[in-house]
């Protein structure tokens, strides 16, 4: 007579690898499900890093803008250096500039323009359409060397014209 067979028991050695196929399979899935959340924090990071550029780029359009319109100011009241773009510097803190005679009147908010190549500085109240202060600059040799004059205290005045 034949042996019987349970179905159900099954082999010991097939219930091994059943278990060893599901551990396999959760691994897998829960590896899959770590990556999808990596994946996201990483898009998400990414996604306001470029935000926080095009605020940057819109601080960066907003002067170039700002700078255009000082320099159409400006140039109705006097000539202004041609074939140069100045710089633009905005007076936060008078009191750290009150050392230097050429920043005796700014205010807060008033504007600077550096000609490098002219060598020229320009104070100018915007709120009252006014220059305040013009003088020729003397640049130190390495502030030469750089194409814009980041800090005004880096510039010099020697004369003052008014």
């Amino acid at each position: 007579m034949p042996e019987e067979v349970n179905v159900l028991s099954g082999d010991p050695m097939q219930e091994k690898q059943g278990k060893g196929r599901k551990v396999v399979f959760l691994i897998f899935a829960v590896l899959l499900i770590l990556a999808g959340i990596v994946f996201y924090l990483l898009n998400k990071k990414s996604s306001v890093l470029e935000g926080s550029a095009n605020s940057a780029a819109v601080a960066a359009t907003d002067t170039g803008e700002l700078l255009e319109d000082t320099l159409a100011k400006i140039g109705n009241i006097i000539a202004l250096p041609e074939n140069e773009k100045p710089a633009l510097l905005i007076v936060n803190d008078p009191e750290k500039l009150r050392g230097q005679p050429f920043f005796d009147k700014a205010k807060v908010g008033d504007q600077v323009l550096i000609y490098q190549q002219a060598r020229k500085a320009i104070l100018y109240d915007p709120l009252v359409n006014k220059i305040l202060e013009v003088a020729a600059l003397e640049f130190p040799p390495a502030a030469m060397k750089e194409s814009v004059v980041e800090d005004a205290t880096d510039a010099i005045p020697t004369e003052t014209q008014e």
